[in-house]
């Protein structure tokens, strides 16, 4: 789908104008004539630039119960993509070994594991898949001692933190989720869970309206490595896409969980027991937050929460963020295709199965940040904050594969 030209407030924009232009007609000639300039310019914008004036918005059939919570992807993609080619270099970019505790960090580096966390898109789950990795490659590959690990960040924060990485040392990888399943995540998660606040859809509505500034083109701005992308440049999406998944290692798809974790195992030469975990936060359970532990309320789509993301106006909102999410669903199919098909689903069985294996090993033994009563726990399994829970648990798990007769056979 070619993206819609959105112009969020624009009304509300050129108006604000007009009244700084009266008003600063009293000062200096200067600042009038920028001023008035500056309207000129919102003017003609307004009447022969935006795409928003010349075209007609797409009308959606008004949703019913069984519709998907997303209308925006009917239409074909053919907009850019690529295939994420295998590290090339010798040897995992481990950056320098280091005490596990470093995995902490947040300080910027050039090189090393590089996971950009993606608000509300399984971050804490990715997080503990690189911080374990970490610790296996440097534990098994560099004969580091069991509290060692290879240089990694996973912070939420800017891909251009990362701009001048060394692209032979350093491996940077993500994971995006569907925009508007990520958008309701964040509301429930922020402000139901966290705040009390009813679902309503009054109140999903000021949420979007209160976080424009940081959930309009979300991807386009924080996962953007070189520069800073203009989401209002709807006419350069294509070129800002291609730059966009041209500047990392690898990109997921939540919703492709267990294919994007095959095909990084697959890219980077892993084993099957560096992509175990254990969920810290799932729905109905507790996590802590701010000296509590607060209940994580399950997401519930109302009827009307989805007729409003049935408008154009939601979907000029999100139209940005749903072309992303496009190019790396394709770049997904395009890297699958390149590796093989067959091979990428029997690692992804292989995966499936000592998942569900250390599940059902550690799931009830480790101890995590809150309990199942809500109560908190110190201290825990985790190795930093939520961060890679029953990580020695899984160790174990690990070392327990490579003689287990049953998972040999999963082809």
């Amino acid at each position: 789908m070619r993206p819609v030209s959105p112009r969020p407030r624009q009304k509300s924009i050129l108006l604000l104008a007009i009244r700084s232009f009266l008003k600063l007609s009293r000062l200096s000639p200067i600042i009038l004539v920028a001023a008035f300039v500056q309207c000129i310019w919102l003017l003609y914008d307004q009447a022969f630039t935006s795409s928003v004036k010349h075209k007609l918005p797409k009308v959606y059939p008004k949703p019913t119960e069984s519709s998907p919570l997303s209308p925006f992807y009917s239409d074909p993609y053919n907009g850019p993509a690529r295939i994420f080619p295998k590290w090339g270099q010798a040897e995992f970019p481990c950056g320098d070994v280091g005490h596990q505790s470093s995995l902490k960090s947040r300080t910027p580096i050039d090189r090393g594991f590089l996971y950009l966390k993606e608000m509300k898109s399984g971050s804490t789950t990715l997080a503990s898949i690189t911080a374990r990795i970490s610790r296996n490659i440097a534990q098994r590959q560099l004969h580091a001692n069991s509290t060692s690990a290879c240089t990694a960040r996973f912070v939420h924060t800017r891909a251009r933190r990362y701009s001048e990485r060394q692209l032979d040392k350093s491996f940077m990888w993500s994971v995006v989720r569907e925009p508007v399943a990520r958008l309701f995540s964040k509301f429930y998660h922020f402000e139901v869970s966290r705040r009390g606040v009813e679902p309503t859809l009054n109140n999903f509505q000021k949420f979007i309206g209160n976080n424009e500034v940081n959930d309009y083109a979300y991807y386009l701005k924080s996962l953007s490595v070189r520069k800073h992308l203009n989401p209002y440049r709807t006419d350069m999406y294509e070129a800002f896409v291609q730059e966009l998944i041209n500047g990392y290692n690898f990109l997921g798809v939540m919703e492709r969980f267990q294919e994007s974790l095959a095909v990084l195992q697959l890219l980077l030469g892993l084993e099957t027991q560096d992509m175990l975990y254990l969920s810290a936060k799932t729905q109905g359970s507790f996590e802590r937050y701010n000296h509590k532990c607060v209940k994580i309320q399950p997401t519930k789509i109302t009827q009307p929460m989805k007729e409003y993301v049935y408008t154009s106006s939601f979907e000029a909102f999100v139209e940005g963020d749903v072309f992303v999410y496009q190019a790396i669903n394709r770049s997904l199919d395009m890297t699958i295709e390149q590796l093989g098909k067959a091979k990428v689903e029997s690692t992804v069985r292989r995966l499936q199965w000592a998942q569900r294996f250390a599940e059902e090993r550690c799931s009830k033994v480790v101890k995590f940040p809150c309990s199942d009563d809500g109560s908190i726990v110190e201290p825990n399994d985790c190795l930093a904050a939520d961060i890679a829970c029953g990580y020695q648990c899984l160790d174990d798990v690990g070392h327990e594969l490579a003689s287990n007769a049953e998972f040999l056979q999963v082809l």
